[in-house]
């Protein structure tokens, strides 16, 4: 993540820091922790964006696990 190209982009909200993160292949938070280090946005704001992105990430549909299926054994030739 290129301090120049994230500076020029600038950060206005969650949506221009999700597609930084996107463009960049990062985490959205990740992100905001650049976009923090390089005072381009408070860190009042930046807390407030890892908030709402741990709030998503607590609400997302949870993956169901499927049925297991035994292993048959296989005994070795002797």
């Amino acid at each position: 993540m290129p301090a120049d190209t994230v500076a020029e982009v600038g950060v206005s909200g969650m949506e221009d820091l999700r597609a930084l993160a996107d463009r960049f292949k990062v985490t959205p938070s990740a992100m905001v922790m650049r976009a923090r280090r390089l005072h381009l946005i408070t860190p009042e704001s930046a807390n407030d964006y890892l908030d709402a992105l741990a709030s998503e990430f607590r609400q997302r549909p949870k993956p169901r696990l499927g049925r297991s299926h035994p292993l048959n054994a296989v005994r070795p030739e002797l």
